[in-house]
C-alpha cells in the first residue's frame, strides 16, 4: 500500500498500522519553489514577474508543499 499526506500528525493508529515504512519528504526551499512556480507558470497563460515580486513570492510560500504550490 502507498500513500501520502501533508498532515502525518493527524493519521490515526489504525493507518499508522498499516504503514509500516515510513519515508518524510521534506518542504521544498526557495529554490526549489521558485522552480515549480516558474515551472507552473510556463504551462499557462503569459506572466510577467520582476525579480522582486518573485523573492516576496519565495517568502509568501514559506511552508508550502509541492502540493500546495
Amino acid at each position: 500500500m502507498l500513500a501520502a499526506t501533508n498532515r502525518p500528525q493527524d493519521l490515526d493508529e489504525a493507518a499508522l498500522r498499516r504503514l509500516t515504512r515510513r519515508i518524510f519528504m521534506p518542504l521544498p526551499d526557495a529554490e526549489a519553489r521558485q522552480a515549480l512556480i516558474q515551472g507552473a507558470l510556463k504551462k499557462g497563460a503569459r506572466y510577467d514577474i520582476s525579480e522582486a515580486d518573485m523573492v516576496e513570492l519565495m517568502k509568501l510560500t514559506e511552508g508550502y508543499s509541492c502540493a500546495d504550490l
